[in-house]
């Protein structure tokens, strides 16, 4: 949801989106004069002129909030105590905050989509970072970007680990990304509408199972029931596979089946044998 501020359009502040409702507010009391009300505290004696400024400020503050978040503000005196309290209700400086922004910067992975939104997705936890009382220096932020890359990425992050470290600063390493990204979908090819192709567009990411070593296959050490030979087992057996299809055995089948059944009629008796043909 948006109000309008004069020709600025603010999306108003619904408690998960802080930092940047913050961000442009203080942008607007700025460009208008009035950062300077936002004090710690409430000057002596009010002349005429601050308290004008302040009650601006104030509806500022006021008109760029949703209507859930006013209790938070509605008795507060002065557009500095409205800041206050916002700050004190959403900008909270916990350990459970801030490990729960680290372990989703840490958890994002590049799947598919465009590297731009991957990398957004990204920067946008590290900017709520120092509202939780914390901040990811450049080095660490580096490491966790590239880290978020899939496998058929190791030739770009390998290419950069050589680089000095001095060199790989944030801009640096997000344009490489960008800059290889982009590589692989002309490489793609373009589709008629001027987009990269749907199998581009989704990045291909290479599946590990793939790359995977098979082990091999285990040799057959079990006898064949029928033909009584090792390697292979009567469902695989050729020669009863022939005598299935009709076809005639060769002479080393036909002596093995004609000793299976003798052996069958010596151990049954002649009544039984009789029954088998």
């Amino acid at each position: 949801m948006n109000t309008t501020t004069g020709k600025d359009t603010v999306t108003l502040l619904n408690g998960g989106n802080y930092m940047y409702w913050k961000t442009k507010v203080r942008a607007i009391l700025i460009r208008d004069d009035l950062w300077k009300i936002i004090s710690p505290s409430k000057p002596e004696v009010s002349s005429q002129a601050w308290r004008k400024l302040d009650n601006k400020a104030m509806a500022l503050i006021t008109l760029s909030v949703e209507d859930s978040q006013l209790l938070y503000i509605a008795n507060c005196e002065t557009a500095s105590e409205m800041w206050e309290k916002l700050a004190k209700q959403y900008a909270r400086s916990s350990f459970g905050r801030q490990l729960y922004l680290r372990r989703k910067l840490y958890g994002i992975r590049y799947t598919s989509g465009t590297m731009q939104v991957h990398i957004n997705s990204m920067l946008e936890v590290v900017v709520l970072l120092p509202g939780a009382g914390t901040e990811i220096g450049n080095g660490e932020l580096v490491a966790v970007l590239l880290c978020s890359l899939p496998e058929s990425y190791s030739g770009l992050v390998t290419a950069l680990e050589g680089r000095d470290e001095a060199d790989l600063s944030v801009e640096y390493v997000t344009g490489k990304m960008l800059d290889e990204y982009q590589r692989r979908v002309e490489n793609c090819g373009k589709s008629e509408n001027g987009g990269f192709a749907y199998a581009c567009r989704q990045e291909k990411v290479v599946n590990p199972a793939k790359w995977k070593v098979q082990e091999p296959q285990r040799k057959e050490d079990r006898k064949c029931f029928f033909c009584k030979k090792r390697g292979h087992l009567k469902t695989d057996c050729r020669a009863f596979k022939r005598l299935e299809k009709g076809r005639r055995p060769t002479p080393d089948e036909e002596s093995v089946a004609a000793a299976k059944h003798v052996s069958f009629a010596m151990r049954d008796g002649p009544c039984t044998a009789a029954k088998r043909q």
